[in-house]
């Protein structure tokens, strides 16, 4: 079977170079208090038969050191924190979900707002909107939990960028988040979710915490296309604050050629496809029924993983004792992916995993396995389509090598250009 432009079946030619534009301002959160993700799925907004759709998500993790300093241990205990999302798909009518799935105790929330972001903490004034739980400011939310907020009414333009604040009044213990976000989360002593400036906002680190998604009530036409991966979804060594992870850009180039749907990132760095880890996730084949096939308004699926099964071997205690994996064994976690997907009646793209000959880690023994997944993924998968970054993203003078162009610098993980050429080829297969 020929391969055309990186893709196997439904070929395109290939994508020229494409102007990233970034917007700021975005979001809203929306409606009925204690709904699962499961089962917002299903409910269609009562507006002029809108339904809920994802357009913007983010993948939850126990408490840990995770990937660097964050306060997902320590909790919070009288802090404002805000948190910043850039939706995919705009709209007027939002709502935000949030998690405690890896919660112990209860988990209590003074209160929380929504508005446009005007850059770092600082919101646009006439935006600030209260969020509300069964029409109530506080709630709790249930250790292993999840909870929708009420519908909000705020009018956002797609791909610009909203704020959600959350106040928490007692000491919650350690909390759901997520380690990599890709930008910056500001937290305050204090209640501080109507203010506007960003003075009060001292600290900041690159996590999420407990807000888990942001839903938009949209046409039934429009959908949700659900990335799902390790580090290279998440878009580790792409520039912070910038929204250049491959989904990012691909939201924008199916808006850009007329198609536009949301897409969410369920990806988390570090994430294994067969085996689980004490600070990066459950392993794909357990956590993709929740974080991706019941997201609201999910209709198409992209998935990456492997690669931490294959060439993550250490004594990092995120990771434990990892076992050596075969070719037929990371084909079997993904015929099981496949298998789940089928349940839902849902396609799915599946992307290879990319070289990485220039890396710390590099073994040949490993890479002959990454070889051995990506050539089944490509010749033997039911993966409806197959991106294949390995040859799109390789140096062509050394193909076991990152391209220099797409390099972040650690050999591994494509910077901003490199995720663009991803997400490129992606959009080919969306039209």
């Amino acid at each position: 079977m020929t391969e055309e432009a990186g893709t196997r079946r439904r070929g395109g030619a290939t994508a020229a170079g494409h102007t990233r534009r970034h917007a700021l301002a975005l979001m809203g959160t929306t409606a009925a208090a204690g709904l699962t993700a499961a089962a917002s799925a299903r409910a269609a907004d009562a507006q002029g038969g809108r339904r809920w759709v994802t357009t913007w998500s983010t993948a939850m993790t126990p408490p840990s050191l995770g990937m660097g300093t964050n306060w997902s241990q320590e909790g919070f205990a009288g802090h404002s924190v805000r948190q910043l999302a850039r939706v995919s798909l705009g709209g007027r009518t939002f709502r935000a979900r949030l998690s405690h799935h890896f919660g112990t105790r209860p988990l209590r929330l003074a209160g929380a707002t929504v508005a446009l972001s005007a850059g770092g903490a600082e919101l646009r004034p006439e935006t600030v909107r209260r969020l509300t739980f069964d029409g109530a400011s506080s709630v709790t939310v249930a250790p292993g939990g999840t909870l929708a907020s009420d519908a909000v009414h705020l009018k956002v333009a797609a791909h610009e960028r909203v704020a959600v604040t959350l106040y928490f009044e007692h000491p919650t213990g350690p909390v759901t988040f997520h380690p990599w976000a890709g930008g910056t989360s500001h937290r305050a002593s204090g209640d501080h979710r109507d203010d506007t400036g960003g003075a009060a906002f001292t600290e900041t680190t690159g996590s999420t915490y407990c807000l888990a998604a942001i839903d938009v009530a949209a046409p039934a036409r429009q959908y949700t296309v659900m990335c799902f991966g390790d580090s290279l979804t998440d878009g580790y060594g792409s520039a912070p604050d910038r929204d250049e992870r491959y989904p990012d850009t691909l939201s924008e180039l199916l808006a850009a050629q007329g198609t536009p749907h949301a897409v969410a990132n369920t990806g988390i760095s570090g994430n294994r496809l067969l085996n689980d880890t004490f600070c990066l996730g459950d392993k794909a084949t357990r956590r993709f029924r929740r974080d991706a096939l019941t997201q609201p308004g999910v209709r198409k699926l992209v998935v990456q993983l492997g690669g931490n099964d294959i060439t993550v071997h250490s004594n990092h205690p995120c990771f434990g004792d990892t076992p050596e994996v075969t070719p037929e064994e990371l084909a079997a976690g993904h015929r099981e992916l496949l298998r789940q997907a089928e349940e839902f009646g849902l396609p799915v793209i599946g992307i290879t995993k990319p070289p990485y000959g220039s890396a710390p880690n590099y073994k040949e023994h490993h890479d002959k396995i990454r070889m051995g997944l990506n050539a089944w993924m490509r010749q033997e998968s039911r993966y409806a389509a197959v991106i294949d970054s390995d040859r799109l993203l390789g140096d062509p003078t050394d193909p076991v090598r990152l391209d220099p162009r797409f390099d972040s610098g650690d050999g591994v993980h494509p910077n901003g250009a490199g995720y663009a050429v991803m997400a490129a080829a992606v959009a080919r297969h969306l039209r």
